[in-house]
């Protein structure tokens, strides 16, 4: 297909009549599984409460990996992952050991061994693996997501 501005108004009058039905707007998403990232940077954020503090991870693929629409992504996509620092829960409930659980496993995967979580700084550039999943949006607001499973 040309490019519409090749050809001028003439172009640009196709384009805008065209039928947009079946536009899919979904995001591209990574076929549910293992996946190997890179962490860009990695962060404290506010919560969207502002009433606590995320530990925000900005990761990159490592390697091609297949969409779950069969293309192909190269190295090099991006995710955002939250874990949350929030002591308790929307019900109250305390969520300090599910914490403590979080960051050790961040740490292990991102090859450290036991002991303290550390500089947040040591994690960039280190490579983690995860099991990825699609998070699929029964609301309809947002659209489906990858989101971070499990750590490997």
């Amino acid at each position: 297909m040309q490019s519409f501005t090749e050809n001028g108004m003439d172009s640009l009058t196709q384009l805008f009549t065209l039928v947009l039905t079946n536009v899919d707007l979904s995001a591209p998403l990574i076929t549910p599984g293992p996946v190997d990232w890179e962490v860009v940077d990695l962060k404290l954020v506010d919560n969207k409460d502002k009433d606590s503090k995320n530990l925000q991870l900005d990761l990159k693929t490592k390697f091609v990996t297949r969409g779950s629409k069969g293309e192909t992504f190269q190295p090099g996509k991006k995710l955002t992952h939250y874990i949350s620092l929030k002591p308790t829960d929307k019900n109250g409930e305390d969520r300090t050991e599910r914490i403590k659980q979080d960051l050790k496993r961040l740490r292990k995967s991102a090859g450290f061994g036991d002991g303290a979580f550390g500089d947040l700084a040591l994690y960039i550039g280190k490579t983690i693996a995860t099991v990825v999943d699609i998070e699929v949006d029964k609301e309809g607001k947002f659209g489906d997501k990858n989101v971070i499973r499990r750590w490997i």
